[in-house]
């Protein structure tokens, strides 16, 4: 790299810590002022939220130390007000900025053919009688329906339901519908709340009258289950089913993955699968391979496998293959790699999960171990 870009590097930090003098405030807006491209790579970068991502986001095989210090660079960054002190992590960003120009051409600041969209809040309500309710968009009025004894109110996109003080002749059942680029937000009769993430499916009964409480689900859900010493709370995958009294949890059962997992946040759940019983504590996660029908007990930090329903995309020595499969499903787009050998490039990140899907490509892209094209609704690894 030349002696020129090094110290425009240089005054870029400078600028990012408001330390600029007037000789660099006249280079810094003649280098900016060159090119369209200079611009869009400094705003980027300028971006409080991108900054956060960029450092947040480090490739986690064989990299600089200081970009794997994230943890403390996104404490300090947290505690600090907006204008941080970027010098005290000057090699991190140099390195950023390393990887930025380095990069002849980035295709991903031209405008793909069909916009890519974040998810939205978004669901199809199926009663019993088979009558559909489609929910979302920017429907903030209360509204009712029923279903049998039913009382269901649905508001600002979420639904909860009602407990009839009348005698329940007959159980219906209700069912939700999350498409990819979707997700909802559900509080059952006994005030267990529910996160459904995208793709996803949940039946379960608009009363619980028998003695256990039960549900069937395939795809993600978070929920925490309202305490009932009396009336287990039960939730059915096709793997197996999951026993607990009050508790939360994270449930991931997708038909087209091989594996199914359930991380425990806090309280305590038993598993059964395969006709045994598995007990999980709190921080532990549980994992079983259909393939090899093997069963992994571990500790974990939970805060990863439930940043979904906090908006974020969170991973942490990931796939990179796991990691764009979660984002092929809210931002509802298919991924291609060119080379199978990059699914298994690994990466450490902590992302907004309503981001431009642009930016989140970007960011992967100058970790500079792959590349990527978008056309249309299809991302390309290529090699």
């Amino acid at each position: 790299m030349s002696l020129y870009l090094s110290k425009i590097k240089r005054i870029i930090l400078k600028s990012l810590n408001n330390d600029l003098e007037q000789g660099d405030r006249v280079e810094l807006d003649s280098w900016l002022e060159s090119s369209s491209e200079n611009q869009k790579l400094y705003n980027s970068i300028r971006n409080y939220e991108n900054l956060e991502n960029h450092i947040t986001l480090s490739k986690s095989i064989s990299y600089d130390k200081a970009l794997l210090r994230n943890k403390e660079i996104r404490k300090q960054i947290k505690n600090r007000s907006r204008r941080i002190n970027i010098m005290k992590y000057a090699a991190s960003i140099i390195l950023i900025l390393s990887v930025a120009f380095g990069i002849k051409k980035l295709d991903l600041f031209n405008h793909p053919e069909e916009k890519i969209l974040a998810g939205t809040t978004k669901a199809k309500l199926i009663l019993s009688d088979g009558n559909e309710i489609h929910l979302g968009g920017e429907h903030n009025s209360k509204t009712y329906a029923e279903d049998g004894e039913a009382k269901i109110e649905i508001e600002n996109n979420k639904i909860k339901y009602k407990s009839s003080s009348k005698a329940k002749t007959e159980i219906a059942y209700n069912k939700i519908i999350v498409p990819r680029g979707g997700e909802f937000y559900l509080e059952l009769p006994d005030g267990t709340k529910m996160w459904i993430n995208s793709e996803s499916e949940i039946s379960y009964p608009t009363s619980f009258e028998s003695h256990t409480r039960e549900i069937k689900m395939k795809g993600e859900i978070f929920l925490e289950v309202a305490h009932d010493k009396f009336k287990p709370f039960i939730v059915n995958t096709k793997h197996g089913a999951i026993k607990v009294l009050g508790t939360s949890f994270n449930v991931r059962d997708y038909d087209d993955e091989n594996t199914f997992a359930t991380t425990l946040v806090e309280g305590k759940v038993r598993l059964k699968l395969e006709d045994e019983d598995y007990d999980l504590s709190p921080g532990k996660q549980l994992k079983y391979s259909q393939n090899s029908k093997t069963v992994n007990i571990k500790s974990v930090n939970t805060n990863i496998y439930t940043a979904w329903c906090r908006s974020r995309f969170a991973f942490s020595n990931a796939r990179l293959e796991d990691i764009l499969n979660d984002m092929a499903r809210w931002y509802d787009i298919e991924v291609k790699f060119e080379n199978p050998t990059d699914k298994d490039i690994l990466f450490t990140g902590n992302i907004k999960r309503y981001e431009k899907f642009e930016s989140v490509i970007y960011m992967l892209e100058l970790m500079q171990k792959a590349k990527f094209e978008i056309k249309g609704k299809q991302l390309i690894i290529k090699h």
